[in-house]
């Protein structure tokens, strides 16, 4: 069998699979508590909405210490009818052409909890417009955040879930979006997306603020107001992956210079819950400075939950 190896475990995340375990255990048990509060815009989260099984997310991959609080959202709200959950990721170390779905043929993904069953997606694709890049996705941190999640779920599940990843790096408009969202619905099969048995997660961080990521438009000394004016910025977008508004999205990248990393994940999952009809909300925002401290340098997370 032919195996993605934990890659990140003992740096980004715990190595041992008892301290591991606890730490997503914890993650998990705060979400149920509701001990963040999560807001949207619109205020409270509504009951309806949060009580319905996830159908697809867009969740942070920094290391578990600062991500896993994001990403615990959205593992509380998987169904028991899920099967399959595909990753689709940026590539932050291998440069990939833009409008292009890149995929591995790893059997499985190993996690310090277990090893998590790999989807052949190569095999279902039957129009032959993915590509194989395995070193990408060997590589990828924005893919591994999220398998131990998946692996803690497994120990429990009755029938064990499988993990499905897709690297792309950009896409270029609004045709190559919609090619792109058909592609993955013919892939993944409408009917399995729209019933909650395959779902998506969008891999990505948001705004990476400082000098260090090129990226001061609000300048480096009042760091209260950097974060808010930044959470404004991150909040406007996040609704807009939420509402389906791509060409706002596409007009905001370009003008803002964004630095959100899986942009293009994002939009591509988004498109797809555009598809299937399913309702977007804000679940959660924060930033690093929650846990570190006050600094001009800061990377901010978001996650939205579509059910």
């Amino acid at each position: 069998m032919r195996l993605r190896k934990a890659r990140f475990a003992g740096s980004w995340y715990a190595n041992d699979a008892v301290v591991l375990r606890t730490e997503i255990d914890e993650f998990l048990e705060l979400v149920q508590k509701d001990l963040w509060k999560p807001l949207s815009h619109q205020g409270r989260i509504p009951e309806h909405h949060r009580s319905a099984p996830v159908k697809g997310g867009m969740l942070p991959h920094a290391g578990l210490y600062f991500s896993g609080r994001g990403i615990a959202h959205f593992f509380h709200a998987v169904g028991s009818e899920t099967e399959e959950i595909v990753i689709i990721a940026p590539s932050h170390y291998v440069p990939l052409i833009p409008d292009t779905l890149f995929c591995s043929a790893h059997e499985g993904f190993d996690t310090p909890i277990g090893t998590v069953s790999g989807i052949d997606l190569i095999s279902r694709d039957t129009q032959h417009l993915l590509r194989e890049h395995n070193r990408a996705v060997e590589m990828e941190h924005a893919v591994e955040m999220f398998l131990p999640f998946i692996a803690r779920m497994n120990e429990t599940a009755e029938v064990p879930i499988s993990v499905g990843v897709l690297l792309i790096s950009d896409i270029s408009g609004k045709e190559e979006l919609e090619t792109l969202t058909d592609l993955l619905v013919d892939l993944l099969g409408k009917e399995r997306l729209s019933s909650g048995k395959t779902v998506l997660i969008a891999s990505s961080d948001y705004t990476h603020y400082g000098p260090r990521f090129a990226y001061t438009p609000f300048g480096t000394q009042d760091i209260p107001e950097i974060e808010r004016q930044v959470e404004v910025q991150d909040r406007e977008i996040a609704e807009c992956f939420c509402s389906y508004r791509f060409q706002q999205l596409e007009d905001i990248r370009i003008q803002r210079d964004s630095t959100i990393c899986g942009f293009a994940p994002g939009l591509l999952v988004s498109s797809v819950m555009e598809r299937i009809g399913s309702v977007g909300m804000v679940c959660d925002y924060y930033n690093s400075n929650h846990f570190t401290g006050p600094d001009s340098g800061f990377v901010s997370y978001c996650t939205i939950l579509w059910r």
